[in-house]
């Protein structure tokens, strides 16, 4: 019978990721100008702050700043740098989509 994994614990192997994370925000943070004891626990978040997915996650930054934002999947960050980080187009955006009326009616495909 095989006993039940405690949630409070963590293998050696979840342990090594955690670690390999840790180190690698920290140099990140080197890398992007950050001093020595800065509290960058933030990049090591495993959800895009926007629409939760977990895969290929970015680190977020202001492009006219430099300071860093958060964490967001390819899609999410991709998406903000298309719409150049501007909020009254990401506003127009939506305001479009929840506003528009159809002009035409598609049927759906067979």
């Amino acid at each position: 019978m095989r006993r039940k994994k405690d949630p409070t614990t963590i293998s050696s192997s979840e342990s090594l990721l955690a670690f390999r994370r840790a180190r690698h925000a920290l140099l990140k943070a080197e890398e992007l100008g950050f001093p020595p004891g800065y509290d960058v626990s933030g990049l090591l978040t495993k959800k895009c702050a926007i629409c939760g997915g977990t895969k290929r996650l970015a680190i977020d930054h202001d492009h006219k700043t430099g300071r860093i934002r958060g964490r967001l999947c390819i899609n999410c960050n991709s998406g903000l740098g298309m719409f150049k980080d501007d909020v009254e187009l990401l506003r127009t955006a939506v305001s479009y989509l929840v506003d528009t009326t159809y002009l035409v009616k598609l049927r759906p495909p067979a």
